[in-house]
């Protein structure tokens, strides 16, 4: 015997559930047979990317001073939350001119 449902779930949200279940179900299984057809696989240490980081806006003005990559990443957010336009910020490219309707 099934329990009835409890109270404010509707027969569309359980469905929802159920259907959401079926398809994380799906997407595991799929990730799971492709990870087994793959025979080239090459297993790399963890990076933070602090390359990427080298051309931000703010980096001149955060100095890493030994700090842990997590903390470094941390101070840059902060830093470039606190001044986000300059970090978001766009400048119109000039150095391009139009000939004919090409770039």
């Amino acid at each position: 015997m099934t329990e009835p449902p409890a109270a404010g779930h509707s027969s569309i949200t359980r469905a929802r559930q159920a259907l959401a279940r079926f398809y994380c179900r799906r997407m595991e299984e799929r990730e799971d047979r492709l990870a087994a057809m793959t025979t080239d696989r090459v297993v790399r240490q963890f990076e933070w990317g602090l390359d990427w980081t080298r051309g931000w806006p703010d980096t001149a003005d955060v100095a890493r001073d030994g700090d842990s990559p997590v903390s470094y990443l941390a101070r840059l957010n902060e830093s470039a939350l606190g001044r986000s336009s300059r970090f978001f910020g766009y400048r119109t490219p000039s150095d391009f001119r139009l000939d004919n309707s090409l770039l």
